[in-house]
């Protein structure tokens, strides 16, 4: 699994799609959150192609092959897909699927933009979407299929990081001017540009020179998660702390001295309210704890790191 993360306009989707279909052609699934942003590619001005057709001499073609499926063939005449296209909402809700021929994903622009409405419980659509496709490969001897994801840095608390607990790794790239980092453990690579070429020559141009600190332009060119505050970060002990609640893997602990809670994902001690992730339980959580949205807001909650405050956000913000 390869998930990318980088500024605006830097090849990152060209370059996938070159590796993929020309460098090192395997047949692949070429995925977009939503249908509409399918449909747009069939416009040849919005076609992502496009680029790699006059760079290589290519003729790659977009056409329809099922309802919600498309198929990039090498030219207008072709039937035969080097890849599917689809939006993740339409591969995450089929089953039994055979998809053995192919043997890549490529999930393009997974974090939305701030404007565009979010699709509800993304990251466990990610991953109903590749155990469809993935299906047991491996237990039969077979190599896995490469998931490999791409977007730019607009949202820090996206589900995906969130589902695959990519949050902290991320940040701490950012922190630490990171521009590759492997998970071996778990079969991740998280690549964050940060010294991009094209972005410092972008950084001149009269989109971004005109305010060039505004939280956009340190998005797009710098790839900084600038919707993300981390004041409320600060790791506790908790020998000054009484265990309160649990709600799914975040423990709420109380100081001894009423001042502050603490959010963190270790247990110890025993705790007086337990609640699961069923939705009843969730909002059996929210009624009886409403107060914590007043706390966080006053700055009384602090978290052990930003995955933790990110969830919590997420759990009260429903």
């Amino acid at each position: 699994m390869i998930v990318m993360v980088g500024p605006r306009g830097t090849g990152k989707s060209y370059g996938v799609l070159e590796e993929l279909t020309i460098t090192h052609p395997i047949p692949y699934f070429y995925i977009h959150t939503k249908q509409k942003e399918i449909d747009l590619m069939k416009d040849p001005e919005l076609f992502p192609f496009t680029s790699i057709n006059e760079n290589h001499n290519t003729n790659y073609f977009l056409k329809k092959k099922l309802n919600e499926v498309s198929m990039i063939t090498k030219d207008p005449e072709s039937n035969d897909p080097i890849a599917l296209v689809s939006a993740l909402s339409t591969i995450a809700d089929v089953r039994g699927m055979d998809a053995r021929k192919y043997k890549a994903i490529f999930y393009d622009e997974f974090i939305p933009e701030k404007h565009v409405r979010k699709m509800r419980a993304q990251g466990i659509a990610v991953k109903h979407m590749y155990e469809t496709l993935n299906r047991n490969r491996e237990l039969l001897g077979e190599p896995p299929m490469r998931l490999i994801l791409c977007a730019n840095s607009e949202d820090i608390g996206n589900d995906v990081l969130m589902e695959y607990n990519l949050i902290d790794h991320l940040i701490d790239m950012q922190e630490r001017g990171l521009e590759l980092k492997d998970l071996p453990e778990r079969g991740i690579r998280l690549v964050f540009p940060m010294h991009s070429p094209i972005s410092e020559k972008k950084a001149h141009t009269v989109s971004y020179k005109s305010d060039p600190n505004s939280d956009y332009s340190r998005m797009a060119i710098n790839n900084e998660f600038t919707s993300y505050y981390k004041g409320n970060i600060k790791p506790m002990n908790l020998q000054d702390f009484e265990p309160k609640v649990i709600v799914g893997d975040l423990c709420i602990y109380k100081s001894k001295n009423n001042r502050v809670l603490y959010v963190t994902r270790y247990k110890k001690g025993k705790f007086v309210e337990v609640y699961h992730t069923t939705d009843f339980e969730l909002d059996q959580f929210r009624i009886r704890h409403r107060r914590l949205v007043d706390y966080y807001f006053k700055n009384k909650i602090k978290f052990e790191n930003a995955s933790c405050e990110i969830a919590f956000q997420h759990l009260i913000g429903g």
